[in-house]
C-alpha cells in the first residue's frame, strides 16, 4: 500500500511540477487560480515527485521516503506560516502553506503508521 501511494504521490508532484510551468493552468498568476508558485517551486516539485517513483520501488524506501519528505514538507509549511510565505528563494501564499500541512501529515501517516498491524 505504501508503494502504490509513493507512485501516486510522484506522479501527482509530476503532474504539479509540470502545470506550474504551462499558462493554461495558471489563473492570475496563481497556479489553478490558488497557488503561488515559481520555478524553483516547480523545481521542487518535479525533484520530490521523481523521488517518491524511485522510492516507489521498494517498501522501505517508499517508508523512508514518506517520513522524510513528511518531516521537511511540516518544516516547509511551519515556516511558511511563520514567515509569512517569504521562503527565500520561493514565495507561498497561504493555499501553499495549508496544502503542504496537508501533505505533511498525509507523508507522515504513510511513513510512520500505514501498514504496521497492531498485535
Amino acid at each position: 500500500m505504501v508503494r502504490f501511494f509513493a507512485l501516486l504521490f510522484g506522479i501527482a508532484l509530476i503532474f504539479v511540477g509540470v502545470a506550474g510551468y504551462l499558462p493554461q493552468f495558471m489563473t492570475d498568476g496563481l497556479l489553478f487560480g490558488y497557488f503561488q508558485v515559481d520555478s524553483m517551486h516547480n523545481m521542487v516539485h518535479l525533484a520530490t515527485g521523481v523521488l517518491a517513483i524511485l522510492a516507489a520501488g521498494r517498501a522501505g524506501l517508499a517508508s523512508t521516503f514518506f517520513k522524510l519528505f513528511g518531516l521537511i514538507y511540516a518544516a516547509v509549511a511551519f515556516a511558511g506560516f511563520y514567515y509569512n510565505g517569504d521562503l527565500l528563494m520561493m514565495q507561498m501564499n497561504q493555499a501553499d502553506n495549508i496544502l503542504h500541512t496537508v501533505i505533511a501529515v498525509v507523508a507522515l501517516y504513510f511513513g510512520f503508521f500505514a501498514g504496521k498491524r497492531s498485535a
